[in-house]
C-alpha cells in the first residue's frame, strides 16, 4: 500500500530543505538500513523518507529534532 505524502496537512509538513537536511543526517547514521527497498531506522523502525516529511517527528538518537511549524513561516 502506497502512502500519499500530499495528504499530510501543510502545517504538519517539513519544507523540502528540512527534509533534505534530515535525510543527509540519516545517510551518515549506522542505524540506517534498507528494508525491502525502504530506508529504515533500526532504532525506531520508521521509513525515513516518510518520517522526514513530518514536522513533529524527531530522531530517536537526537540527531535532529522536531520542527515547530512557526519556524517555517
Amino acid at each position: 500500500m502506497a502512502f500519499n505524502l500530499n495528504k499530510i496537512p501543510l502545517l504538519q509538513r517539513t519544507t523540502p530543505e528540512h527534509r533534505q537536511a534530515r535525510l543527509e543526517i540519516c545517510a551518515t547514521c549506522p542505524d540506517l538500513f534498507f528494508n525491502g527497498g525502504l530506508l529504515t531506522c533500526k532504532k525506531c523502525g520508521c521509513a525515513m523518507k516518510l518520517k522526514t516529511w513530518l514536522a513533529g517527528a524527531s530522531c530517536p538518537v537526537k540527531k535532529w529534532e522536531k520542527i515547530n511549524v512557526t519556524e517555517q513561516e
